[in-house]
């Protein structure tokens, strides 16, 4: 087959080629890139739902994480004002020290727990505790586990008779909470 190349011929595949690449570019510029941007704008939706999912699962972290810092800081400074777990311990202390405990009193220092409820949440309650010893060994052990305990317990003043066999005299505080921290 010959193909006779004349103007009307040139004329039409030139028009052809014209109108095939018009559609192209056209068609291009419709289907394709509006394909094109869905598919980023999907891309980035998938993309910043990941990072809330990321962040949800953060915060769940963080949440747990706060929790047991709470439950921890409710241990040491306690939510109520019933002392009997707190003078448990300091027995048990005494009888793991080896000493005997003489007396263990509340002492009532209205200024000072009045200024600490007025400044936030923390109560201070102040304890006189009077311990018969053997040796200062036993005394500083004591003293050691006191420290140790889980309720907050500062240890304000001690005087002791550094005599084998004699008394020793600690004023302590414990803090509790005035509200429950939750």
């Amino acid at each position: 087959m010959k193909i006779n190349w004349n103007k009307q011929s040139i004329f039409l595949l030139g028009l052809l080629t014209i109108v095939l690449g018009l559609l192209f570019y056209f068609g291009n510029q419709s289907v394709i890139e509006a394909a094109k941007q869905s598919y980023e704008s999907s891309n980035r939706i998938l993309n910043d739902q990941q990072m809330l999912l990321n962040d949800v699962n953060e915060i769940e972290g963080s949440e747990d994480t706060l929790l047991e810092e709470l439950e921890s800081l409710n241990a040491v400074i306690p939510s109520h004002a019933d002392p009997s777990q707190w003078m448990e311990s300091i027995k048990n202390a005494a009888d793991s020290s080896q000493l005997t405990i003489e007396s263990l009193n509340s002492i009532e220092d209205s200024i000072e727990s009045e200024a600490t409820e007025a400044n936030g949440m923390i109560v201070t309650i102040p304890y006189q505790l009077t311990v018969r010893y053997e040796n200062l060994n036993q005394l500083s052990v004591f003293i050691d586990a006191i420290y140790q305990l889980t309720q907050k317990t500062d240890i304000t003043a001690i005087s002791y008779e550094q005599e084998e066999g004699k008394e020793a005299s600690l004023m302590l505080t414990t803090y509790t909470q005035s509200s429950n921290l939750e």
